[in-house]
């Protein structure tokens, strides 16, 4: 008899709302000039919603003057999934076992980035900044077995960590139908020096081949993400 439990956690902390836009020409803007002032920016999704912007749980930009602006982004992810699992033998299989799994993978960027505005209600803009990420990831898998001579233990772990340091470029286009809102359109790439670390655990016991492994990896590299073309809309207040 084989009995399986499993149960999934997962905490994305995201600033997301369920939004509507409606398709407006740019012969109707109202606006007549760029928007300024401070704005927060999601993405746009599929049936037009929104949605966190580029990978970003929270995205905010500031005009610092006419035509330059500041814009933070900030992403925290936190997924955690664990599965049990116990079996019974009968007969020549007699005997018992149990195991559990958990996986952990943890994400943490912050990029900070300055935009030159060219234009009035349609405008180019373009800049680019510093870019932080930090991540973790983790699986760790342990085992009973027991049989009426003998009992055995199995463990095995494995982790990533991994610290990027590099910068963003973006170039787009922004349309502002109303002084209160901006649509835009960017390419947005990161270029980072990443630095990992993979370590790996393995134990046995009970058995004719008991072991113990622990071994650690390093690498390090110049790493360029291209994140292609994104939609957004800019809420300003």
């Amino acid at each position: 008899m084989v009995k399986r439990v499993r149960t999934r956690v997962r905490i994305t902390v995201a600033c997301a709302l369920l939004f509507s836009v409606l398709c407006l020409l740019p012969a109707l803007s109202v606006a007549g000039e760029r928007p300024a002032g401070t704005a927060l920016q999601f993405g746009i999704g599929s049936s037009f919603s929104l949605s966190d912007f580029g990978g970003a749980t929270i995205c905010y930009q500031r005009f610092l003057s006419k035509d330059l602006a500041l814009r933070l982004g900030a992403t925290i992810e936190l997924a955690y999934d664990t599965q049990e699992e116990t079996a019974e033998g009968t007969g020549q299989y007699d005997g018992s076992s149990s195991g559990a799994l958990e996986e952990w993978d943890n994400k943490a960027s912050l990029s900070c980035e300055w935009l030159v505005y060219r234009g009035s209600d349609v405008s180019l803009y373009f800049g680019g900044g510093p870019h932080v990420s930090v991540a973790t990831k983790q699986d760790a898998y342990s085992s009973f077995s027991f049989s009426s001579d003998a009992i055995s233990y199995r463990s095995t772990r494995y982790r990533n960590r991994s610290l990027g340091l590099g910068a963003t470029g973006v170039v787009g286009v922004q349309w502002a139908p109303a002084a209160w809102c901006a649509l835009h359109v960017e390419y947005r790439a990161v270029a980072a020096y990443v630095m990992e670390e993979d370590s790996e655990f393995q134990e046995r016991t009970g058995g004719s081949d008991d072991y113990t492994r622990d071994e650690i990896c390093t690498s390090s590299g110049v790493e360029f993400d291209s994140e292609g073309v994104r939609a957004g809309v800019s809420i300003y207040f």
